[in-house]
């Protein structure tokens, strides 16, 4: 499609060899930047914003970390669900190329290739980082093409609304980033997940200046996922298109140790992976992300195979729309 995107060293799509079973590997094609398609897979592999954050790096390793585990694991149906995901035309469109220790040229590249691929070619786009801040260019890449009243999601321990000073963008700055410049209307977002000791007061306030909605850890743990997802979808109906935005940070270290900054509280697996499935549920999700796994401290893959089944659930519910 263009010299900014390559195919991925870890393609996930393989020839089905077992007729018994088809696997998610032999449905996700290889994107050949002209074929309309329903979701489309790109890799950002892109972490500056963590280093300069006091983050742990090792989250560019993640896009094709997760379609390793992609390429083994979750089967092309749900049983449990009655889901059938080869209705789906998926496609990999590969990995960004990024541009080393240069934040703007790397999002620049990014808001390009995604919104020509938005552009009557890729329904709806999965994203792989990276650090939290690649947000700033998917959701502007999704703005840029659709140009419709736009809502949003975060699930992340953290606010991510910090002042970029001293020119340093960070993995803390995209949310602010986007409502300052106008992409994301304040009172269009949503921050579920927040967990108190991490985040500033100051912060929160400007938030709610804002309009924004801020749900915190226990707040969803007192109402449900299930409960909070629908207030969501309620506030968010004039909406014309949404994105979800999941950092794996949101989810306690226990069970995601692979994250730029892990937490000892946070999200059960169960947890996002009902946030994962009800945004695929919901036709106006047009870009899904996943961000933040850490390839280099994971423990047997743990976290980059929840990421896996992040994405599966996502597509399960997608594939479940009549």
């Amino acid at each position: 499609m263009t010299k900014l995107l390559k195919k991925s060293t870890a393609a996930i799509y393989e020839k089905q060899s077992d007729l018994d079973d088809l696997r998610l590997k032999n449905i996700v094609a290889n994107w050949d930047g002209r074929t309309k398609i329903d979701i489309g897979i790109i890799g950002i592999p892109f972490d500056y914003g963590v280093q300069l954050s006091g983050g742990r790096p090792g989250a560019a390793r993640a896009p094709d970390t997760i379609r390793s585990q992609l390429k083994r694991y979750g089967t092309a149906c749900n049983s449990e669900k009655k889901a059938d995901l080869s209705k789906l035309k998926i496609a990999d469109l590969g990995n960004m190329k990024v541009f080393f220790r240069d934040s703007l040229r790397t999002y620049a590249a990014v808001i390009g290739v995604m919104a020509k691929a938005y552009d009557g070619l890729v329904d709806t786009i999965i994203a792989l980082g990276g650090g939290n801040d690649i947000t700033y260019a998917t959701v502007s890449a999704l703005q840029r093409s659709r140009k419709q009243t736009l809502g949003g999601m975060s699930i992340d321990a953290h606010f991510d609304v910090r002042s970029t000073r001293g020119g340093k963008i960070t993995s803390g700055t995209p949310y602010r980033r986007l409502i300052e410049d106008k992409i994301l209307p304040g009172n269009n977002f949503w921050e579920a997940g927040i967990q108190g000791q991490v985040n500033s007061v100051i912060h929160e306030r400007w938030l709610k200046k804002q309009g924004a909605k801020i749900v915190s850890l226990s707040e969803i743990r007192e109402k449900g996922v299930i409960a909070e997802f629908k207030s969501f979808e309620k506030a968010t109906r004039r909406c014309k298109m949404i994105f979800v935005s999941i950092d794996i940070d949101s989810v306690a270290q226990a069970f995601a140790p692979g994250s730029s900054a892990p937490s000892p509280d946070g999200l059960f697996p169960e947890d996002i992976l009902q946030f994962a499935y009800l945004a695929g549920l919901n036709q106006k999700v047009k870009l899904f992300e996943v961000v933040e796994v850490n390839p280099r401290y994971d423990v047997d893959n743990r976290t980059s195979r929840l990421a896996t089944n992040i994405v599966i659930q996502f597509l399960t519910g997608r594939s479940l729309i009549k």
